[in-house]
């Protein structure tokens, strides 16, 4: 699954992730993202109630431009403040994040509360690709130890995977991770 999640995501163009806090930007954020290729955006309540949940009430958009943007140009045709927009470095993750499938301690979002123009590509991404995950860790392990991707690059493909591993496993990994970083110095 997690190859046929790749496909889709490999059309040209950056991908970029907005959150808004204000009522009005995230009618805009709804309104102008969909002059994008591909659009998704969810409203997140606050985990907790408190006297300042208006205050936390926000909502995520990830959004794939049709060629290479800077975040300025993406913000003003946004209309957005340049501060809310950022390079989107997980695709997988952040489309998981949508519904906090990876955190149980929040609040659990449905397939229904997110809305987007290419809902198949969220449902691929939220999939639970475990053995695919695994064979991905590997190759990229792979990459990293004959330098074709830097270790920074690494950590932000499998941060997800490596959270999900037990204790005593995710050290043994990132031992690993760092034995491959020093031999390569």
């Amino acid at each position: 699954m997690a190859k046929k999640l790749d496909a889709h995501l490999k059309e040209t163009g950056c991908w970029f992730v907005a959150v808004s806090h204000d009522e009005g930007s995230r009618n805009l954020l709804k309104t102008n993202c969909e002059d994008f290729p591909f659009w998704a955006w969810v409203d997140h309540i606050p985990d907790k109630e408190t006297e300042e949940s208006d205050k936390h009430f926000h909502t995520h958009l990830i959004f794939r431009t049709p060629g290479t943007r800077r975040i300025k140009d993406v913000a003003e045709q946004l209309q957005i403040p340049g501060n809310f927009v950022q390079k989107c470095r997980n695709k997988r993750s952040m489309m998981r994040y949508f519904r906090h499938l990876d955190n149980p301690e929040k609040v659990q979002y449905s397939e229904s509360d997110v809305h987007s123009n290419q809902p198949s590509t969220l449902k691929i991404a939220w999939t639970d690709n475990s053995d695919d995950d695994v064979k991905r860790l590997f190759s990229d392990l792979r990459k990293l130890r004959v330098g074709s991707i830097t270790l920074d690059q690494f950590v932000d493909l499998h941060y997800m995977e490596i959270q999900k591993m037990p204790f005593y496993q995710k050290i043994k990994t990132y031992e690993y991770i760092e034995k491959i970083a020093h031999l390569r110095e």
